[in-house]
């Protein structure tokens, strides 16, 4: 199985890697970026990172999605290798559009602390993946990008409407909110993980 391994990463990257679900977020995320160049100076740059976290967890949406899922099927390989190895091509795509665009804001705004957004960037991206992967397994979609995607923006806009003191969205990172905050972004993760862990059991392991 070991010698097999390389296949798989290559037949992931070309699963994945060159896909319109995760292309297409990841060149919105660069487009972001150049065409608000000019506001990232002042207070929308936060409004900016917002939008560059979203679209880079669509990234990762994309490659929850399995074009070769019948084919899959009578793999060696346990579904949730396959499933890592996909979305760990969805990050090589992700990670550096976000690191690259959260060190071009902070250039431009050195004010804006980047350790609200980064986790955000990481909470957002756990439940991009668990609501990618959830839906592969419980609801059978062999693409589930494009349903999750729609959740997610779904998610995206709950958790900027909650009402302070519930908000996972707090821009200060510092003092009594931003620790409820960090907190809470915690319990979102691990949900997510859970999730993620539990959709990507083989089913042979629950017979």
């Amino acid at each position: 199985m070991t010698s097999a391994l390389p296949g798989l990463v290559a037949a992931s990257w070309r699963a994945v890697g060159r896909r319109t679900p995760v292309l297409a977020p990841a060149t919105a995320a660069v487009l972001l970026l150049a065409v608000t160049w000019p506001l990232q100076d002042g207070r929308y740059a936060g409004h900016v990172l917002h939008g560059l976290v979203l679209l880079s967890a669509t990234v990762l949406i994309g490659a929850t999605d399995d074009p070769a899922a019948e084919i899959c099927a009578t793999s060696p390989h346990v579904l949730r290798l396959r499933t890592a190895l996909r979305v760990l091509t969805g990050s090589a795509v992700a990670l550096p559009v976000l690191a690259g665009g959260l060190t071009l804001v902070h250039l431009r705004c050195p004010q804006l602390p980047l350790t609200p957004y980064v986790v955000e960037a990481a909470g957002l991206c756990l439940v991009a993946l668990a609501l990618g992967v959830g839906l592969r397994a419980w609801l059978d979609l062999a693409h589930p990008s494009y349903a999750a995607s729609i959740g997610l923006i779904g998610i995206a806009l709950v958790a900027f409407l909650l009402p302070q003191g519930w908000g996972l969205l707090e821009p200060q990172p510092w003092g009594p909110p931003w620790a409820a905050t960090r907190w809470r972004w915690l319990a979102v993760g691990l949900v997510a993980v859970g999730l993620s862990l539990a959709a990507t059991a083989d089913r042979s392991e629950g017979r």
